[in-house]
């Protein structure tokens, strides 16, 4: 029954992380995905260590427990202040990742060392193998850590839904199931089921709750939704080049404007004549003064409208992004206006001189008729 508990965790987990893997999007969270690549792992260590039949492999498989402890409930922590719209400094992100790998590190010690642990005997207890121990000093911090990063999530998620109205209702509901959970498991577990570890049950639990978030997490970044929609819509082609003129790429549109960008080599200048002279001088009239204008040309009796921009990672400029939509139709319609407003012109002139052609006759013929006798 307690194996095929922790059978079981391990098999949720894979189909968890398969899920996340086929919904993969690259504006997903990194967090998100470090954690379904270790949930795996992390499950795995409690069947092995459950199955395990020294104490030798029972303790490699405790310390692979320990990448859940250190690493998943960080993972975690950052994934809920990411959700609730709570930007984390970097060095404050960087100090808890390199506390929680020294809380590992000390754990990898098991079995070399007494920091962690004094000692460990191997038993079994209907036929699961468990570890007996007796902690060391820096085991003593592992708990304080782990709750710390249950009060600071659950602080995340009360700020989060009380001062950031952007942050999604739903998601703060669903991540405050997940945070409830592990408390409930972490604390009242063992009292229900003594047998087995809760640890793996939370893990598999958060994952699935995630993947319902997950779902829906990309509708909520606008600078996301809005690219994918122009980049699908297939409206627009983008080449993107570095300052140097190298071209880095471009989607399948820009390749269908201009044929020449299939068969060009990345990180080099482009080897179709037309399209690096074009290109430069499109750079070149954007660099004069960094502003954006109206360009145009015409290839294959289409005409197409340019503008270039900074290519921006982040907050950095890398390079110079050319963007390109067909717009023949425009132009046809506005010279359609402006023919007709030519032949409108021209029939208003004609008419014009027909009419002073009409007065002057008119005239003429007004001098030519000799006045009435007043005697008559």
């Amino acid at each position: 029954m307690v194996i095929g508990y922790y059978i079981s965790m391990v098999a949720i987990s894979l189909v968890c992380s398969g899920v996340y893997f086929w919904k993969w999007q690259k504006h997903f969270d990194i967090h998100f995905t470090l954690c379904y690549v270790l949930l795996p792992f992390v499950t795995m260590g409690y069947l092995l260590l459950a199955t395990s039949e020294g104490l030798g492999s029972a303790m490699m498989a405790n310390k692979i427990n320990y990448l859940g402890g250190c690493y998943l409930e960080l993972l975690i922590t950052l994934i809920i202040f990411s959700l609730c719209k709570i930007k984390i400094p970097r060095l404050v992100s960087f100090l808890m990742t390199a506390w929680s790998t020294v809380i590992y590190a000390g754990a990898l010690s098991i079995g070399y060392s007494d920091i962690f642990y004094k000692s460990a005997e191997f038993s079994k207890s209907n036929g699961v193998s468990v570890l007996i121990k007796e902690y060391g000093p820096m085991h003593a911090v592992f708990y304080p850590t782990l709750f710390f990063y249950f009060a600071i999530s659950l602080g995340a998620l009360i700020y989060s839904y009380r001062k950031k109205p952007e942050a999604s209702i739903k998601n703060i509901i669903l991540l405050s199931l997940t945070e409830l959970m592990s408390i409930f498991c972490f604390f009242f577990g063992k009292g229900i089921v003594s047998a087995v570890d809760w640890s793996p049950f939370t893990y598999v639990f958060n994952a699935i709750i995630y993947l319902v978030i997950i779902d829906r997490i990309s509708l909520y970044d606008i600078d996301d939704t809005v690219i994918n929609s122009l980049i699908k819509q297939g409206q627009s082609g983008y080449i993107s080049l570095d300052f140097k003129h190298n071209y880095l790429g471009s989607n399948e549109s820009a390749k269908e404007y201009l044929p020449a960008l299939r068969t060009a080599r990345a990180n080099m200048h482009f080897r179709d004549e037309w399209l690096r002279e074009k290109t430069e001088e499109w750079i070149a009239d954007f660099a004069a003064d960094e502003m954006s204008r109206d360009l145009y040309f015409q290839r294959n009796m289409r005409i197409y409208h340019v503008t270039v921009n900074y290519l921006f990672d982040g907050k950095r400029k890398r390079g110079y992004l050319i963007i390109m939509t067909d717009d023949t139709r425009h132009q046809q319609y506005l010279k359609t206006i402006e023919q007709y407003n030519k032949n409108l012109k021209e029939e208003l002139a004609a008419k014009t001189a027909l009419l002073d052609e009409l007065q002057s006759a008119q005239n003429t013929a007004d001098q030519d008729t000799p006045p009435m006798d007043a005697s008559i």
